[in-house]
């Protein structure tokens, strides 16, 4: 028994050993897309003056959400939700947007919606480790925040 959990351990550290080596936990500005900083720097300037409870993080299916007027009053408008997302990205670009981002203090919930983008070149795992990676990093800055990590 001892030798199987000890070899369950060397794994279980392996593994920890290339996590900061992934492609997906590794932050990455997207260079190649026209647009996209200037967006992510609207968001830092909506970021700075918004007086929200609510932030979504995520691709453009979290972009998405305002497009549609009846469910964005009747669910996020209330709450005075702040929509970070930003179609096409994959969990290393929504990393470094959330480490070159603050939020509101007035933040009590943060929902996540990231890795649809990285479906067709990451391994699952990879994605689920982007995806935790982001979570980390906003509860690092913002303790008492719930996050709500969605699929």
């Amino acid at each position: 028994m001892d030798s199987l959990s000890s070899s369950m351990d060397n794994e279980y550290l392996l593994s920890l050993n290339h996590y900061n080596k992934l492609v997906t936990t590794i932050p990455a500005k997207r260079v190649k897309k026209e647009g996209w900083l200037n967006t992510h720097n609207r968001h830092k300037t909506l970021a700075s003056k918004f007086n929200s409870n609510l932030v979504l993080i995520g691709d453009s299916i979290v972009a998405g959400f305002s497009r549609y007027k009846d469910i964005w009053s009747n669910y996020f408008k209330i709450h005075s939700t702040l929509n970070l997302g930003i179609g096409g990205d994959r969990t290393q670009h929504i990393l470094w947007r959330c480490q070159n981002l603050n939020l509101p203090l007035s933040v009590k919930r943060i929902i996540l919606y990231c890795g649809s983008n990285n479906i067709d070149s990451d391994p699952a795992k990879d994605i689920a480790n982007g995806i935790m990676s982001i979570a980390l990093i906003k509860h690092e800055k913002h303790r008492e925040v719930n996050i709500y990590i969605t699929g």
